[in-house]
């Protein structure tokens, strides 16, 4: 039998394997961004992830995001920094 700790790091596991995932989608939509001087879309995300994904991509400092549509299909929107 298992115990509760070992189901739930596995399932933190999973939910973190998941995130970067997302994560890695993200820094590559920023370069893409910055790279043509345009906005680029991700595909849609639930809200958690979207929060997780703008304060990442906050962090970088050469681009800025928003979120468009409406749930469930409500994505974000990467656009390089004014000025940057």
């Amino acid at each position: 039998m298992q115990s509760v700790g070992k189901r739930s790091g596995k399932a933190l596991d999973d939910i973190l394997s998941c995130l970067g995932k997302t994560v890695d989608e993200a820094d590559d939509a920023a370069d893409d961004a910055v790279s043509s001087g345009g906005p680029i879309e991700l595909d849609p995300l639930p809200p958690f992830e979207r929060r997780i994904v703008h304060e990442y991509l906050r962090e970088r400092g050469d681009v800025e995001t928003h979120s468009e549509g409406d749930e469930p299909e409500r994505y974000l929107v990467v656009t390089p920094r004014a000025g940057g």
